[in-house]
C-alpha cells in the first residue's frame, strides 16, 4: 500500500535568510533607495475558482464572494498565498504554533504506543484549576466496575440497552435526542453515556471488591468500605455477553475518594493537552468543569520524576509525542531577528511588533460567472499522520524504521499538485461533503497591491512571489478545492510609480542577494527549494493521480493504517 496525497513538501533548509537591515525599518524615516509604489494585478483563473462568501453569516452559504453583485477575491486571500511563496523563496522560517502538540494510540506499535502494556501503573485523579493554577490531584489506581453493576446501581439495563450485543443502536452513527432530536451525540464517547446517565447519583458512593478480581474490581455496596466516584469513558464497540478475549469493553472506571498529593501543570501543558482534545465531544463535555471551585476534569496520568508526564481522558489515552512540530524545526527557523517575509508583512509577537509596509486590495471581477454546484470532500489528512508530514529515509517511498514526532524533521512546505482538468469526491455524509458553487474559468480579476519604503531587494522578492520569479510555467492556486485542481490561476503584474524601473531589475537584484546569502548551496535559482517549488507548482499532474487515502467505517477501509503496515511514506 503505497502513501498517496493531492499534495507534496518544498523541503525546509537549515540555511534561513535575515535581511541586515531588519532594526532600520521605519514608516516615517524612508531607505536611502526606498521605493514606493503601486502594482496593479491581474489575476485570470486557469480552472474553476470558489472562495465562500465572507460577506454573510449564513454557515450554509455557498456561493462566491461577492460585495454589491461584484464578484471579488478577498485581499486577504490573495496576500496569504502571496506571503507563504515569499517566505518559501526568500528562504524564510516557518511558523509553528508552539501551543500545537500532536498524540497518537497505535495500539499495536508497543514501541511508540508505550502505555498499552503498563496500563496497570496508571493512576487516576482530576484536573482542575485551583487558586488561579492548573493541578491534577492524584487519587490513586483506579478501581474497575462494570455496566451489569452500574445498571445494578441504576435499577435499569441502561448500559446493556445500549452497549450489549443486544443492542439495537449502530456505534459507527450518531444518536439524535431531546426534544425533536435536537441535540445529537457520538455513541461512542463518554459524553453520550453521561447523557444517557444525567440525574443519577455517581460520586460519593461505596463499593466493595469482588473475589478473584486483582483487588481493582468493584460492586456497589451501601456498606462497601472503598469510596469513590463512577468515571465512565467512551466506547469503542459492543460487549458480548459470554466473556472472553476481544469480547468488547465491559468496564467504566472509579476514581478512589481521597486526594494522595498534587501535582503542578504549566499554562503550556494544559495548551497542547487542549489542542489534543479540542475535537472532542467528551472534551467538550468536561470543559466546564475547568472552572475555580469545580471539582474538575477526571483524567489518567502517568508521572516521571515526581512529574506529571502526559495525561488523557482515557485509561488508554492518546499519548503526546516527545516534540511540539516548533521543536522539529531546524535551528535557523527558532530565531528572533524578522526574516524577509516579516519585514514586508510585519508581524505581531509578545515582546514587539511591526507594521507591514505592503497592502494588497480586493480583486474585482467585471467578467465572472458562476459555474455548476458542486460538491467535494475538503478534509484532509491530519498533520500528526507522520508518513506524509514527517520527512522519512528510505528508497521508492518505503522506510526500514519510521521517523515521528519523537525524532524526526517537519517535511516542510505544503504545496498541492497543479492538475491538468478537475474532479470531484463525496460521501453522501453532510458531516463531510461541502457544497459550493465555483466561477468558471477564464475570469479575469483586478487589484492593487501598494507599497511603501522598500528597499528594491525586498520589491524584488515581492514580485517574485508575485510571478514566480517571472516563469511563464507556474500556477498560484487561490481558495478551496486546490486538492481537485480548482483555483489554478495566472498573476499578471505593472508596475507603477516615480522613477521606478521595471520589474525584471528588482527581481535581478533580489536574486543576486540571495545567490551571495546561499553562497554555499550554489545558485539560489538551483537549490533544491527551489526546484521543488517550480515542480509542483508548474508540472501538472493528471485529474486521476495523487488522491487522498480512504478512510471509512462502513465499509471498513483504512488506507492510511494499511500504509504504515508496509512502512511506506510520501
Amino acid at each position: 500500500m503505497a502513501v498517496e496525497a493531492p499534495f507534496n513538501f518544498v523541503p525546509l533548509s537549515d540555511r534561513v535568510y535575515l535581511p541586515d537591515w531588519a532594526d532600520q525599518i521605519s514608516h516615517d524615516i524612508p531607505f536611502s533607495d526606498g521605493v514606493s509604489g503601486v502594482i496593479k494585478l491581474t489575476i485570470t483563473t486557469e480552472s474553476d475558482l470558489f472562495i465562500r462568501n465572507g460577506q454573510t453569516k449564513e454557515a450554509e452559504d455557498n456561493r462566491f464572494s461577492r460585495v454589491k453583485g461584484r464578484s471579488f477575491i478577498p485581499a486577504t486571500s490573495i496576500k496569504g498565498e502571496v506571503r507563504s511563496l515569499l517566505e518559501i523563496m526568500s528562504f524564510g522560517k516557518m511558523s509553528v504554533d508552539p501551543r500545537t502538540k500532536f498524540a497518537q494510540r497505535e495500539w499495536d506499535n508497543r514501541e511508540l504506543y508505550t502505555i498499552k502494556k503498563k496500563q496497570s501503573t496508571l493512576q487516576c485523579g482530576y484536573l482542575r484549576l485551583s487558586n488561579g493554577r492548573y493541578e491534577i490531584e492524584d487519587h490513586g489506581q483506579p478501581f474497575r466496575i462494570s455496566h451489569k453493576e452500574i445498571d445494578k446501581l441504576l435499577g435499569r439495563k441502561v448500559m446493556e440497552e445500549h452497549f450489549s450485543e443486544h443492542s439495537e443502536i449502530d456505534l459507527n452513527k450518531k444518536v439524535a435526542e431531546g426534544v425533536n432530536g435536537g441535540t445529537t451525540y457520538d455513541p461512542k464517547t463518554a459524553a453520550y453515556k453521561y447523557h444517557l446517565l444525567e440525574g443519577e447519583k455517581l460520586d460519593g458512593l461505596s463499593f466493595s471488591s469482588v473475589k478473584g478480581g486483582n483487588g481493582r474490581r468493584v460492586v456497589y455496596s451501601e456498606r462497601g468500605s472503598k469510596k469513590g466516584d463512577i468515571v465512565l469513558t467512551g466506547q469503542p464497540d459492543k460487549w458480548k455477553v459470554a466473556r472472553a478475549r476481544n469480547a468488547g469493553k465491559y468496564y467504566e472506571f472509579v476514581f478512589p475518594s481521597g486526594v494522595k498529593r498534587t501535582y503542578p501543570l504549566t499554562t503550556e501543558e494544559l495548551e497542547h493537552y487542549e489542542f489534543i482534545y479540542q475535537d472532542s465531544d467528551d472534551w467538550t463535555h468536561w470543559k466546564p468543569q475547568l472552572r475555580e471551585g469545580e471539582k474538575g476534569i477526571p483524567v489518567f496520568f502517568r508521572t516521571d520524576e515526581g512529574q506529571v508526564k502526559d495525561f488523557g481522558l482515557a485509561l488508554l489515552y492518546k499519548l503526546p509525542y516527545d516534540n511540539t512540530p516548533a521543536d522539529l524545526l531546524p535551528e535557523g527557523h527558532r530565531e528572533t531577528k524578522p526574516d524577509l517575509a516579516e519585514c514586508l508583512f510585519g508581524y505581531t509577537r509578545q515582546t514587539d511588533s511591526l507594521k507591514g509596509r505592503v497592502h494588497f486590495g480586493n480583486a474585482f471581477s467585471d467578467n465572472a460567472q458562476s459555474g455548476d454546484e458542486v460538491t467535494l470532500v475538503l478534509a484532509s489528512p491530519k498533520a500528526s499522520y507522520y508518513p506524509i508530514y514527517i520527512e522519512q529515509q528510505g528508497a521508492q517511498g518505503k522506510t526500514l524504521d519510521y521517523k515521528t514526532y519523537n525524532d524526526g524533521r517537519l517535511a516542510g512546505w505544503k504545496r498541492y499538485h497543479v492538475r491538468d482538468g478537475l474532479w470531484q469526491a463525496k460521501t453522501g455524509s453532510a458531516d463531510t461533503d461541502s457544497t459550493l458553487t465555483p466561477i468558471r474559468k477564464g475570469a479575469t480579476f483586478c487589484g492593487d497591491v501598494v507599497f511603501h519604503n522598500l528597499r528594491p531587494i525586498e520589491l524584488g522578492a515581492l514580485l517574485s512571489a508575485l510571478t514566480f520569479h517571472g516563469s511563464d510555467g507556474c500556477y498560484h492556486q487561490l481558495g478551496q478545492g486546490k486538492s481537485y485542481g480548482y483555483g489554478r490561476c495566472r498573476y499578471e503584474v505593472q508596475l507603477t510609480g516615480e522613477e521606478l524601473r521595471e520589474a525584471g531589475f528588482y527581481m535581478g537584484l533580489f536574486e543576486l542577494e540571495m545567490d551571495k546569502s546561499l553562497e554555499s548551496l550554489g545558485p539560489w535559482i538551483s537549490t533544491q527549494q527551489m526546484r521543488e517549488l517550480f515542480a509542483i507548482s508548474g508540472t501538472p499532474v493528471s485529474r486521476d493521480s495523487h488522491h487522498y487515502m480512504k478512510l471509512s467505517v462502513s465499509p471498513n477501509v483504512n488506507d492510511f493504517a494499511d500504509a504504515k503496515k508496509s512502512k511506506s511514506y510520501l
